[in-house]
């Protein structure tokens, strides 16, 4: 019989038999691991997939699973050195496929592996708080930086007399949050967040009790926000911020940032908005509020959804998007003019739900709205599509 070739007979329907377990496992070792691992590995990425969009496994588990792709290099190279067919091969795809199960079984039931010993192991609840005054510093600006890897983050502006006001609530050393303010004349440097380096080898997270509470005192000050969110989520609400720029960085994580209502538009003056996102989630709610005027953003694999409405939304608003696998939903008021000038792949452009390829732009690449030259706002967008999709919607 040559290499590769297997005769079997068909086991009982109802059950796995002893015998068939045998099989398989000689199947796997006379294929060689070489032809099975691909197919093995695409039906892994496909389950967590499926977990992904019925919602049972949270989408920001790809960033800590992302960390160990080496992994499958390790076994390609070994499978060269040893041959295809190789026990050593086989062992080591058993054990990789064991630890992914073991990643998803911790993620999708709460606690499943608390009180084992891999990594760094749970211990008690701590509580810390830390606060900025406003009597030490007395800005005319602040710039606020928050970097969070893993964890919940609530952001909010509220009543209190203090800059910020920050309470923590963890388990693990490292997840403990520091705080550094510098001042340069009467503009603040606020900068929060906790240590982003990986410290575990063995890839099963601990459903840790990690979440970050931020009020903003002074929604008057302009105020410069920037984000920085790994695996973990962030969820802002800044009520009659001045915001003065935006600048949101997510990797598998989820970020949603709003600005529910308006903020001193003419001491924001001009304010810029720039995001990015990997294979997370980005959500920018009623950025008409702080009269943004510059738009520029990234997604990869992920989604976004960028919403223009609100109480300031006049005169042209210049935004610049690329969307790689992904999807972006852009909101728009009643009445803006839009103008888009579109470079397209294999995805499409939707607009008021209508499809625009490149054919259907024509030479010029360019789609105008009717009401554009007339209308009191605009947007001017510019666009990239790789495979993915960006849809433009009026409000109705």
């Amino acid at each position: 019989m040559n290499v590769g070739e297997y005769r079997y007979s068909v086991a009982p329907s109802n059950s796995l038999t002893k015998g068939s377990q045998k099989e398989a496992f000689h199947l796997m070792e006379r294929r060689g691991v070489g032809d099975l691992a691909g197919p093995l590995i695409l039906i892994a990425i496909g389950v967590l997939l499926l977990l992904n969009t019925t919602g049972i496994l949270r989408w920001d588990v790809w960033g800590s699973l992302w960390r160990y792709w080496p992994v499958l290099l390790i076994i390609w190279g070994v499978s060269i050195f040893f041959g295809r067919g190789s026990r050593v091969v086989g062992f080591l795809f058993v054990v990789f496929l064991v630890i992914l199960g073991l990643f998803v079984a911790s993620n999708v039931v709460p606690g499943a592996f608390d009180g084992m010993r891999w990594g760094e192991a749970p211990g008690a609840e701590r509580t810390k708080q830390l606060a900025v005054s406003y009597d030490q510093y007395r800005p005319s600006e602040v710039d606020l930086e928050i970097s969070i890897g893993a964890g919940q983050v609530f952001a909010s502006t509220g009543a209190t007399q203090n800059i910020l006001d920050a309470t923590a609530t963890y388990v693990r050393d490292r997840d403990e949050p520091e705080l550094d303010v510098s001042a340069s004349g009467r503009r603040l440097s606020v900068k929060y967040g906790t240590d982003t380096r990986w410290t575990s080898f063995f890839p099963v997270p601990f459903r840790y009790r990690n979440e970050h509470r931020v009020t903003l005192g002074r929604p008057e000050i302009p105020t410069s926000l920037k984000f920085r969110v790994g695996a973990g989520n962030l969820d802002a609400a800044f009520d009659g911020l001045t915001a003065t720029r935006l600048e949101l960085a997510v990797g598998a994580g989820e970020a949603k940032v709003g600005f529910p209502t308006p903020g001193d538009i003419r001491a924001a003056g001009n304010p810029a908005v720039q995001f990015e996102a990997g294979a997370g989630t980005v959500h920018i709610s009623q950025l008409g509020n702080v009269g943004a005027r510059r738009i520029k953003g990234s997604v990869g694999s992920g989604t976004g959804y960028l919403d223009l409405t609100g109480a300031q939304t006049t005169g042209t608003v210049t935004a610049d998007v690329e969307v790689g696998a992904g999807k972006m939903v852009i909101l728009i008021p009643e009445g803006m003019g839009l103008r888009v000038d579109a470079s397209i792949g294999a995805g499409s452009l939707w607009v008021d739900g209508t499809k625009y390829s490149t054919r259907d732009l024509g030479s010029s690449r360019r789609y105008l709205s009717p009401d554009y030259d007339r209308a009191a706002s605009r947007l001017d967008l510019t666009v990239k599509i790789g495979a993915g999709r960006i849809e433009v919607e009026h409000t109705r």
